[in-house]
């Protein structure tokens, strides 16, 4: 079979109604895990099956009115593109802007109902191929600019949206250079029959890959989900040791100063004895909102089990640990006082252990930190305190080489140095007697 244009557009158009089909038919008996994944997948069903009508009817060109086959194909494609990128942003749970995605479409009409523009194939080629290569590079720029999970398919997505757009630019740029002016001009272009095989070819990328995104990116929230405290969505314990441990096993050029914060909810099990489990809950995820408000994202904050959390916090001072700290004790204070209209005002109490990357381990640097809020807790609780130990700063390697080579210059001028005393004296007793 010969891939003429004419078959290049029919492939193009079963693809676009094919991946149509698939994604209502997965819309329809797949439970999704989000509302934004379902109407990622509802739109984009609307959008391949607007694309494709719209290619059906601009391939019966000579079989229909034109009114029908150009006027309309081409709106229908105009809108099945653009609705690609409401589609995306469901997906990457943005605001979708409707307004742009009927301003190509409504705009081919108002001047398709201007004869002059409607008889001039230049004037109405340039705009629709233009306007998709704009379309096309708004939905690759989605893909490669809010993938803030850093999903691999996403990116390729946006690749072969990127493909697209360039390819509907380069044609463009062909048909202007060799001067067609007639539809039958273009169609006789061998360069016709590249563009649409590329555009085959993105549009099974396209397909394959708008269906691969929403798997990986569920697998994504499943590894997030179970790393991840449901109840105040916090680190749990095991990502909180994972990522802490993970920084402190990074290379460091020099050692690096850290801080761990231990830190317990005052009389936690009186709060759940008297006011019940309700307001318990409310009150660690009230913990959690302050910590994730007030903290900066390099800051680790793990729920480690019941009414106990921790807070690491790499490359930092402990005098701005400390300051950041007290800034979660006082409003978690305030906070659980305000939501309760001063009938119940829960307390903190933390302990601190600081220390230099590759001296002290996570560890030690938590049973330190524990043993300060025991401290705290006897104390009278509802305050940060810090117990006094030994900060061992590992030995630096520039240090000590710098230091190694100063040694052996020293040494060196005080093996010469008498030497040259030693030949000055008798220059000296010469002078003299002389």
């Amino acid at each position: 079979m010969d891939l003429d244009a004419a078959t290049l557009l029919t492939a193009i158009t079963v693809v676009e109604c094919v991946g149509a089909l698939l994604f209502f038919l997965v819309w329809k008996i797949t439970p999704h895990q989000s509302a934004a994944h379902s109407a990622y997948i509802k739109t984009l069903a609307a959008a391949l099956a607007l694309s494709g009508l719209g290619l059906s009817l601009i391939g019966m060109r000579y079989h229909i009115p034109e009114l029908a086959s150009m006027v309309v194909g081409n709106a229908l494609l105009l809108l099945g593109v653009s609705l690609r990128c409401v589609a995306l942003a469901y997906f990457w749970e943005r605001a979708p802007r409707f307004y742009l995605t009927v301003v190509p479409p409504v705009a081919w009409l108002i001047l398709c109902a201007y004869p002059p523009f409607r008889a001039n194939f230049d004037a109405h080629f340039l705009f629709v191929q233009l306007s998709m290569a704009a379309i096309c590079a708004w939905g690759a720029l989605q893909c490669l600019r809010l993938n803030s999970e850093k999903l691999y398919t996403a990116r390729w997505l946006g690749i072969a949206l990127l493909a697209e757009s360039v390819s509907y630019f380069t044609f463009t740029v062909q048909v202007f250079g060799q001067g067609y002016n007639t539809l039958l001009g273009v169609f006789e272009m061998q360069m016709l029959q590249i563009f649409l095989l590329a555009m085959l070819l993105t549009a099974v990328a396209i397909v394959i890959l708008a269906f691969s995104v929403v798997i990986e990116k569920d697998q994504f929230l499943f590894r997030a989900q179970a790393r991840r405290d449901p109840l105040t969505g916090l680190a749990n314990r095991r990502a909180f040791f994972e990522a802490a441990d993970g920084w402190l096993s990074e290379k460091h050029k020099k050692p690096k100063p850290f801080a761990v914060v231990m830190m317990d909810i005052d009389r936690f099990k009186t709060i759940n004895d008297t006011y019940g489990h309700a307001l318990g809950d409310a009150i660690l995820q009230l913990l959690g909102r302050v910590c994730k408000d007030t903290l900066d994202q390099k800051v680790i904050v793990g729920r480690l089990g019941g009414e106990e959390f921790a807070l690491f916090f790499p490359d930092m001072s402990k005098e701005k640990a400390v300051v950041l700290a007290e800034r979660v004790r006082q409003r978690f204070a305030k906070g659980s006082e305000d939501a309760s209209a001063g009938h119940l005002k829960a307390t903190l109490s933390g302990g601190l252990a600081t220390g230099f990357s590759g001296s002290l381990t996570l560890d030690l640097a938590l049973k330190r930190a524990d043993e300060a809020l025991y401290e705290a807790k006897t104390e009278g609780r509802d305050r940060i305190t810090e117990l006094n130990y030994e900060t061992i700063v590992p030995p630096d390697p520039v240090m000590i080489a710098h230091v190694k080579k100063h040694r052996d210059s020293v040494i060196l001028t005080e093996q010469t140095a008498p030497e040259a005393a030693n030949t000055d004296v008798p220059k000296k007793r010469a002078a003299a007697s002389g």
